[in-house]
């Protein structure tokens, strides 16, 4: 059995082109099952045959596609509910999905979307340098040391630094080396370098834990005398904590021999480096984490941002 299924004219992108001699299309004849199953189609339709076919799918298209850009805007549209209504574009296509309104579109804004998108926040203080007020700031993005910053640094970088990024709407102020920043552990980290992100939104900068870095170890207090008379009259001193738990590495120098009405003893000496600059006096001594007694000879403050304060004292029997 066959059946003769006739071509359709000529596809639409080529109805203008012009036509050569002879070149008209003429019937073709096809056996088999499969063709004498497909229906038959009006003779007088100039779109018969398998153009019938294809305007079938062409008519299934039209259905499933809007349907597709539709759930594709219901998805859109759900993740930028904030960001005002939306609407499909006239094509119907889903990659125009832009309100009637003039700017209310989907855009990423980084200074304002950051912290609701980004993971791994945390809520850092940032003391300026010079003991100014402290800034809170609830939405700070701690980071490895980016290897174009390491390079830059020329092996000053190490693994007790870190990148951190603010917004600019918390800290409007950028910040400067010598800040300090704590984070939500209590750690203190000294800003290194400073920089600008995303159009000027955030604040990025390397600082350097302090504390990792030079292995402040050890927990320290600082006593201060408070003169009282005594029983006998005399001035006696009451040592009172001034600061409790300081940072410091308590490290030996040297020990001296001496011999005084014939005993001799050892004078050893130590320096102590604190994490934290403050400020001493003659009436002040150290108590180490094991409760001995230094006394205070010298001190000298740091003299750069990335170093420590450094006390002379002398172990106290």
């Amino acid at each position: 059995m066959s059946a003769q299924v006739g071509f359709p004219s000529r596809p639409a992108f080529a109805r203008d082109r012009p036509r050569r001699a002879g070149s008209e299309s003429q019937p073709a004849t096809f056996s088999g099952a499969n063709h004498a199953k497909r229906p038959r189609t009006d003779p007088g339709d100039q779109e018969s045959g398998f153009g019938a076919d294809r305007g079938t799918d062409r008519e299934a298209q039209a259905d499933v596609l809007p349907r597709r850009a539709e759930r594709v805007v219901e998805r859109v549209s759900s993740a930028a509910s904030g960001d005002g209504p939306m609407v499909r574009s006239p094509t119907g296509g889903a990659g125009a999905d832009r309100s009637s309104f003039a700017g209310d579109h989907l855009m990423f804004e980084p200074g304002d979307d950051f912290p609701s998108v980004a993971d791994g926040l945390e809520a850092v203080t940032v003391t300026r340098l010079g003991g100014e007020d402290a800034i809170a700031v609830a939405h700070a993005l701690r980071q490895a040391v980016h290897t174009r910053e390491a390079q830059r640094s020329q092996g000053r970088y190490t693994a007790a630094d870190a990148g951190w990024s603010f917004p600019a709407s918390e800290v409007p102020e950028p910040l400067r080396p010598g800040d300090v920043i704590v984070d939500a552990g209590g750690q203190r980290w000294t800003v290194l370098e400073v920089g600008q992100l995303a159009r000027g939104s955030r604040w990025r900068c390397v600082a350097r834990n302090l504390a990792v870095f030079h292995g402040l170890d050890d927990a320290i207090d600082l006593e201060k005398a408070e003169f009282a008379k005594g029983e006998g009259g005399a001035e006696e001193p009451a040592w009172q904590v001034r600061h409790a738990g300081l940072k410091a590495r308590i490290q030996p120098v040297e020990a001296e021999i001496r011999t005084e009405h014939g005993r001799q003893t050892t004078a050893q000496r130590f320096k102590v480096f604190l994490e934290d600059t403050v400020t001493l006096d003659e009436t002040m001594r150290i108590r180490g984490p094991d409760g001995a007694i230094y006394a205070i000879t010298a001190c000298r403050k740091a003299e750069a941002i990335d170093a420590l304060m450094e006390i002379d004292a002398v172990h106290v029997d």
